[in-house]
């Protein structure tokens, strides 16, 4: 299985390891504009899970002692899972089996592909200077499946 952490429980632990912080350090602690912040911020203190208070104009922002955090695990399916559906869905469509394998592929290739800005984007954004060859072994694997 593998673990998932969103923004939102990044924002989670810097604010049960700092504390109360002010929404400008929290933004700069996550490196995310303060705008969508104050969208996660608004919509948490709806639901009980934070709590904002103010000094003067500046909005603190700090967990509720009620709320524990907790983390947003979401299970990722396979490939195998994705292939065996493509492969059911074909046969309905009565594809022959030989073209199938090919078909598979070709989607798996299309499919890749659509995430290869994304994949550089967040690497630079992290600091990877190997993205060329993290997007290949990422790739590969896939396609090994």
């Amino acid at each position: 299985m593998e673990r998932v952490e969103t923004g939102v429980d990044r924002m989670m632990s810097v604010l049960e390891e700092k504390g109360k912080l002010s929404l400008t350090d929290l933004a700069k602690a996550l490196e995310m504009p303060e705008g969508t912040l104050q969208l996660w911020v608004d919509f948490l203190v709806e639901e009980r899970i934070l709590g904002v208070e103010y000094k003067f104009t500046k909005p603190f922002v700090f967990l509720n002692k009620k709320q524990e955090k907790k983390a947003i695990v979401q299970e990722l399916p396979e490939v195998d899972f994705f292939k065996k559906e493509f492969f059911e869905e074909a046969k309905k469509r009565q594809i022959p089996t030989n073209q199938i394998l090919d078909l598979w592929q070709n989607h798996l290739d299309e499919a890749i592909e659509k995430q290869k800005e994304f994949f550089f984007r967040e690497a630079k954004k992290r600091g990877f200077h190997n993205a060329a060859t993290l997007y290949n072994k990422y790739r590969n694997n896939l396609l090994s499946a």
